[in-house]
């Protein structure tokens, strides 16, 4: 069975609710695998195309969920013009023991700012190619409040997400 990690840190409740929605996407799109499929039970895998959301707390994310995981979808607000010091902190604890394991994966990005957004991008894209990962989708940032078509934006997001990582493609 193949892992989506997503990993997340919020204070304002805004990042929160976007990771929310592309988890809610990225289960939807599994349940959508799983009835096509004719599987029995969500934790069978004869044909390789389930995969197990996951959804964690930057704080709560050590080496080892990093290891398991095929792909990541990180969620970040942007604090003066960088990513939050909880996901940097969780870099900063799998970074050396799993950069080798994660080679040739993928990730997506999500950024809930003020008004720009690109200085969180920018960092995040730098360490994930010390991480060997690449980026699978746009990154989704999202700007001042959030709006519902930013909540759609990441559940689209989530749903392509675990589609391409049940597919293959990522």
């Amino acid at each position: 069975m193949k892992t989506l990690l997503m990993v997340y840190h919020s204070q304002s409740g805004r990042t929160q609710s976007l990771i929310q929605a592309a988890y809610d996407g990225a289960c939807a799109s599994c349940a959508e695998l799983m009835a096509s499929s004719n599987a029995p039970h969500p934790s069978v895998d004869d044909d390789g195309t389930h995969i197990q959301v996951k959804l964690c707390h930057a704080r709560e994310v050590e080496a080892d969920v990093v290891r398991r995981a095929d792909a990541l979808l990180l969620a970040t607000p942007e604090n003066f013009g960088y990513m939050s010091g909880e996901l940097k902190a969780m870099f900063d604890r799998t970074y050396d023991v799993v950069r080798e394991d994660t080679a040739g994966r993928s990730y997506g990005l999500i950024v809930s700012c003020g008004n720009d957004g690109r200085g969180a991008q920018a960092a995040v894209g730098r360490i994930m190619v010390g991480y060997g990962m690449a980026l699978a989708h746009d990154v989704l940032i999202v700007r001042g409040e959030v709006k519902n078509v930013d909540v759609a934006e990441a559940y689209a997001l989530g749903q392509y997400m675990a589609a391409a990582l049940a597919m293959g493609l990522i």
